[in-house]
This record gives structure tokens, sequence and C-alpha cells, in this order.
């Protein structure tokens, strides 16, 4: 069991809030950031072709509540399930481990959506989103619509596959409740982590071959769901947001600076987040979106939304054209 409310609490206790501003130059941002997010929907439905928005409750967020909301799907992810990754922790050591990951997480998450709740919520994250347009010197108001962007379509993949979020809490479950493979191979471990593999591969790595494979299409799904909102992005281009392509390339500076930190501290910390794997998912899920769309259009590539059989395998990720020989070109005249 973990104490979901005291990993709430832990996290909103240790997590920064991000530097004060004047309070009408909060409110006046806040209210564009919820602007841009309106009008992102529109955009998204026209040019993904997805029509489908659902019932999402849209919210601009601090990061403590950024926190509070992740706490709240991990819970109703695993429940009550006992983790292999924290069964021999306490309770309270649990929560304030997931508590902690979590305020790490929070000042580097400019949006969200959140599929696992009795009402999915669109969350976007005010105080990253202006530190990080800030950082980067770009247009307030492109920066904020372009991150709107990202977090509505990952909203009509979900109303467009009713089906995704049973079957992707299904996988992860499978995972955590499979207690006796759930146990590092520490020696393999760290034979990895001397070979500077990704933070997944290095846990693949010391599991059993039927967990990782599960955690492999973990990954897929992840890397389709990523990588086709980042695509999005850029793809409805600049008679949309006029400065993307400064936007676009500044962003990836950031990225890749974040990831090679001569701060040993930040470089750790990427590390235990996993951040080497998540922008893998960013660009191999973009990579397959775009080679998809150039051979078959969003209507070939929007056959991975009708049911899982379509969804690409973690090589199919890797290889579109292995996806496009068993999926789209037999449906697709």
């Amino acid at each position: 069991m973990i104490n979901w409310q005291l990993a709430a609490d832990f996290g909103k206790a240790i997590v920064p809030i991000g530097k004060p501003g004047d309070p009408m130059m909060n409110n006046k941002a806040v209210g564009e950031i919820r602007a841009a997010a309106r009008k992102a929907l529109p955009i998204i439905t026209e040019v993904t072709q997805l029509p489908e928005t659902g019932d999402v409750l849209e919210l601009v967020v601090d990061r403590k509540a950024m926190v509070e909301a992740n706490v709240a799907t991990a819970k109703n992810i695993m429940g009550d399930a006992e983790s292999g990754l924290l069964g021999k922790l306490s309770e309270a050591s649990r929560a304030v481990t997931l508590g902690g990951a979590l305020a790490l997480l929070a000042p580097r998450i400019l949006g969200q959506y959140v599929p696992y709740a009795d009402r999915p919520m669109l969350l976007l994250n005010a105080p990253t989103i202006v530190q990080v347009e800030e950082e980067l010197k770009v247009n307030p108001q492109d920066f904020r619509l372009w991150v709107a962007l990202h977090e509505q379509t990952h909203r009509v993949q979900f109303a467009n596959a009713p089906w995704l979020r049973e079957y992707l809490v299904a996988l992860i479950n499978e995972v955590l409740e499979d207690d006796e493979k759930l146990n590092f191979d520490v020696a393999k471990l760290r034979e990895v982590q001397k070979q500077k593999a990704n933070s997944l591969d290095a846990i693949k790595a010391a599991l059993s071959p039927q967990l990782a494979k599960k955690l492999d299409s973990i990954n897929a799904i992840m890397g389709l769901l990523e990588g086709h909102a980042d695509f999005m992005m850029d793809a409805v281009g600049a008679q949309t947001v006029p400065s993307v392509r400064t936007i676009r390339r500044r962003f990836q500076n950031r990225r890749k600076s974040a990831m090679h930190s001569k701060n040993i501290f930040k470089a750790l910390l990427n590390r235990l987040l996993g951040m080497d794997a998540k922008l893998a998912q960013y660009q191999d899920g973009a990579r397959f979106c775009r080679a998809a769309i150039d051979e078959v259009g969003f209507e070939g590539l929007n056959l991975v939304w009708e049911k899982p059989e379509n969804l690409p395998t973690a090589d199919e990720l890797k290889a579109p054209m292995r996806w496009l020989t068993r999926v789209a070109y037999p449906q697709v005249d």
C-alpha cells in the first residue's frame, strides 16, 4: 500500500514553486495560456483529421497542482497493487519516494493530459511555461499556443481511441503486479550502465525477457503518443505559430543541453527521471508519424487509433515501413 495523501502532501511541500512575479502579470499569463488552449483544439482536430474531442476539464495550474494530479494518476493506475519497485519499503517510505520523484518532475513539465481521472483533465503548468519562454527568449503568445497544441493532441488521441486508456492501464498493471519477475538483476544493470545505455535500456536489461517485452509494448505506445503530439506542434505551420521554427530550434537545443549537462546533480537527475528515454520516445514517435504521413497521409496514420492490433510494436516504431506493410497498406487505397 501507498499512503497517497502523504505522497501528495510531501511532494507539494518540497516542489519549487517558481519565480514569484507581479500578480497582474501572472493573471495576464494565466488568461493567455487558457486562451491558447481554447485556440489550439479546433486547429488540432482539423489538421489531424481526428474529430472527437471528449469532455475534458482544461486547467491552468501551478506546480503543486501538477504534483497532486500525478499522485492521483498513480493512484488510479496502481490502486492498491503492491509494486515490486517499491514493495520492500514501508508505507510512509513509499509515499515519500513517490512524492519526492513527482516534485522533481513537476518543474520540468510544461503541460499534461490526464486521462486517468473521472473527468479527463488538460493541465498547463503556468510557472514552467513562463520560465521556459523567458529562458528561450521566444514570443510568449506563440510559445503558449505551441505548448497547448501538444496537449490538445493528446486529448484527441484518447478521445478518438476510447479503448486506449484501459488498454494502457492493463499493460502497466501487468508489469506492476508481476512481483516475482520484477526483481532487478543488479549485475546486468551495472554492466549496461557502464555502456552508457539510456535509462530504459538499463532497466530492460535487468528484467526477465517476459517483463522486458511488456515494457517494450508500453514504451512503443508512449513513443507513439508523445511523438505524434510533438510532430503536431510543428505540423500546423508558421501560418498558425509564426515563430515555430525558432521555437523548435531553441527548444531542441535546450533539451540537448539538459541531457548533456556538466552539472553532476542535473545529469544524475536526468538519468533518475529517465529523461534520456523520454527524449528517445519523442524522436522515434515523431519519425514514425512523419514517415506514415508521407506514405499514407493522416488517414493512414489514424488507423493506429482504431484498435489495439493497429498500434506499432517497439520494432515498428523504429522501422515504420514494417508497420505500413502490416497495417496501413492493406487498408488504404
